[in-house]
């Protein structure tokens, strides 16, 4: 697989499920915990599925050449040239492009009325010798009522309006990439934490950042993840006030988190990892990537109430067939001393366990079970400019703190 054929994919695909469940059969060993993959990545794991579709039923066979379709080309070195009505590509030894338009919607309807969102756009991405690559996506949304408000307890991507139900989203970036990792610079989601339903770590809720990020794999056990992102605080700036115009900019907000992924047997992922949210000023020590940051912020020029440091965990085991049993922790704030004392204890946490089956009992099915408590105050801060969000939408679950939620749901695919 060349180092060339790198982009960032969304995650909000079923794409990503089918891979999951290839990696639930014991087909493909995959982090479920690190979102968005690479197309590097997916076409690479495809390929490994095609080696083993004896094993697939009919089903997921026709589902394995569908996706393949979308990334043969990034396994294929031989001079191209596709001009189609809805697709353009080209591509030679040292330089390739496509470019595809978008379009899609969803309708709602029940007693209440109807709601609808579409959108139209387009899409691309260019590769120039083997370590470069860029990518850009332009959709425009036109909605017939709000569909997002940080107030909404909902599982979907939170976008800020430019008018009242018209808004749009561009997504992209520069990456480098070479044989054992990734870096760039790019405006995409995230998400870290195992989950069906909405992260309890970075669930992508938030309006898509500019970041920069990097994914390191030098052996094939030990994976890690790095990204510094820049915020929207939404909170003016007073002293960015032009002389008789009311307009502000806002504080700069920063968002700087790791994680390091271990797999001790195939079947075994354990992760752990730490954020640090500060403002106003970046300071360099947080660019430094392997950081324990709050200790970091312990010896700089901030004190104790200008940053907003968090520690987390995920693990994912598939010891058996089909079955994947999952469990995130994240840690907003913890005294270990009073833990267990109610009128004392500071345990700002946010846990979650879940259950994903696949076959049983019935082939080309899905059960999944999942189980969410979020204590609260977490994701919370008493410093304005610090709380764990961007654009107002919490970064992490998106039923906020002090709620509980089990989610239970059957998919049944019979063709696709």
């Amino acid at each position: 697989m060349k180092a060339q054929t790198i982009a960032w994919t969304p995650s909000s695909t079923g794409l990503y499920e089918f891979l999951d469940e290839m990696a639930t059969l014991g087909i493909v060993q995959i982090n479920s915990g690190i979102k968005p993959y690479t197309r590097q990545y997916i076409a690479s794991k495809l390929k490994e599925i095609r080696c083993h579709d004896t094993l697939l039923t009919q089903r997921q066979k026709q589902e394995l050449a569908f996706y393949s379709r979308s990334f043969i080309q990034d396994t294929v070195s031989v001079p191209t040239t596709k001009i189609k009505p809805f697709y353009v590509a080209y591509r030679d030894s040292f330089f390739n492009f496509s470019v595809q338009p978008l379009a899609g919607a969803y309708f709602y309807s029940n007693g209440n009325g109807q709601m609808y969102q579409r959108w139209v756009g387009a899409e691309g991405y260019a590769t120039a010798g083997t370590h470069w690559i860029f990518h850009a996506s332009l959709r425009d949304y036109k909605e017939n009522r709000p569909f997002s408000s940080p107030e909404f307890l909902e599982n979907r991507q939170g976008f800020r309006y430019k008018n009242a139900t018209d808004y749009s989203e561009m997504r992209g970036g520069i990456t480098y990439c070479w044989k054992w990792g990734t870096m760039g610079l790019v405006k995409d989601q995230f998400v870290w934490g195992t989950a069906w339903n909405g992260s309890n770590i970075f669930s992508g809720h938030i309006p898509s950042p500019v970041q920069l990020k990097a994914r390191l794999t030098p052996v094939q056990w030990f994976e890690f993840n790095y990204l510094h992102a820049w915020l929207i605080s939404e909170v003016p700036d007073s002293n960015s006030r032009v002389t008789g115009s009311r307009v502000f900019l806002n504080r700069p907000k920063y968002l700087t988190a790791n994680m390091f992924s271990f797999y001790p047997f195939s079947f075994l992922l354990f992760s752990f990892g730490n954020s640090i949210i500060y403002y106003d000023r970046e300071y360099p020590g947080y660019l430094i990537p392997v950081f324990f940051y709050k200790s970091l912020a312990h010896t700089n020029m901030y004190n104790g109430e200008a940053v907003n440091a968090q520690l987390f965990f995920d693990g994912g085991l598939r010891l058996f067939k089909r079955i994947h049993l999952y469990s995130t922790l994240f840690i907003d704030e913890i005294s270990l001393h009073n833990m267990f004392n109610r009128s004392k204890s500071t345990n700002y946490l946010s846990w979650k366990a879940g259950c994903s089956v696949d076959r049983l009992p019935v082939k080309n099915t899905r059960i999944v079970i999942e189980y969410t408590r979020t204590n609260p105050l977490t994701f919370q801060h008493d410093v304005e400019m610090t709380t764990f969000a961007s654009n107002r939408f919490n970064l992490g679950h998106y039923l906020r703190d002090n709620a509980e939620e089990i989610y239970v749901s059957v998919l049944y695919k019979p063709w696709s």
